[in-house]
């Protein structure tokens, strides 16, 4: 969906006079200010919401309570940290609390394949994720 903006000034002077769903409004505004008023279109309603969650689990696959229940943010980077020799932390982009299991569950077995259980740095590497989310 797009919506037309009527605009003024230029730098710190710049500012938004109005917001319509018709161009033809929008234009008819910035004509009757007549400040060097600029139309500009914006296109609103494009982003996908996908929220970040964060699932905490043991080597076993089983998800880790100690740590507390998986909740949803709304952060957009991915990572993955092992606090100890027992469990481990996804945060992973996922549209349900399912998806964001079976994800961390795959890759919990990726981890294990290699032997990088425990090795943040290796796990990063291997991922292409970054491992500071929440630390």
């Amino acid at each position: 969906m797009k919506v037309y903006v009527v605009t003024s000034g230029s730098y710190s002077d710049y500012r938004i006079e109005e917001i319509f769903e018709r161009k033809e409004n929008a234009e008819a505004l910035a004509t009757v200010l007549s400040d060097g008023n600029e139309v500009e279109e914006w296109e609103i309603n494009k982003r996908k919401v996908v929220p970040l969650w964060s699932i905490w689990m043991k080597r076993n696959g089983d998800l880790d309570d100690e740590y507390g229940t998986p909740y949803a943010d709304t952060g957009d980077k991915e990572s993955i940290y092992c606090y100890d020799d027992d469990s481990i932390r996804f945060a992973v982009l996922a549209d349900s609390l399912e998806r964001a299991i079976k994800v961390a569950s795959e890759r919990r077995a990726i981890i294990l394949s290699r032997n990088f259980w425990g090795e943040n740095e290796k796990i990063k590497e291997l991922f292409l994720v970054e491992s500071d989310i929440g630390l």
